[in-house]
């Protein structure tokens, strides 16, 4: 076996998805997978289930609406330093999931019609409060808007930077 170059860095890969889609576990498959691979750097300990929790630098949040996530690739260069994977689950999934654990979107989840209800942005509580909608944005028209905003602004995104898609 070749020894190691050591001044080869490592390609950062920052993961984004929704709450339950799958970004921990994704995570630690990649990293797993191949450890030349600087995956989630700023990661830590997860305070809810004692796992890593994937963790990026300059203030974006692996759960960020998918316009903020776009403003922060765009500062960080595509294809430079930084290569993007989005996690999407189905939505009848990760809905039942997160109607389980909903975390910072209680407000929305749990509650009678959920589904159709509109999910205020002002309600929204956690550590994912202030990046999960767009600049500006009030609230999502529902939960399955949720949905279908971050998949197509992911898909959007992908297709713009010359991205695959799985």
């Amino acid at each position: 076996s070749m020894p190691e170059d050591s001044s080869r860095s490592k390609e950062n890969v920052a993961i984004f998805g929704l709450f339950n889609s799958g970004t921990n576990l994704l995570q630690s498959m990649i990293f797993n997978g191949n450890t030349d691979l600087n995956v989630c750097p700023d990661s830590s300990e997860s305070r809810f289930r004692h796992e890593t929790s994937c963790k990026h630098p300059s203030g974006i949040a692996k759960h960020a609406h998918p316009s903020r996530v776009k403003g922060w690739i765009d500062s960080n260069g595509v294809g430079g330093p930084w290569q993007s994977v989005f996690v999407v689950r189905n939505p009848f999934s990760l809905f039942e999931s997160i109607r389980r654990s909903p975390y910072d979107l209680k407000s929305c989840f749990w509650r009678q019609f959920w589904w159709s209800t509109p999910c205020k942005c002002g309600q929204i509580r956690g550590p994912n409060q202030w990046e999960f909608c767009a600049p500006g944005q009030e609230e999502f028209e529902s939960a399955i808007d949720i949905w279908n905003v971050f998949v197509s602004g992911f898909v959007h995104m992908a297709d713009n930077v010359g991205q695959h898609r799985v």
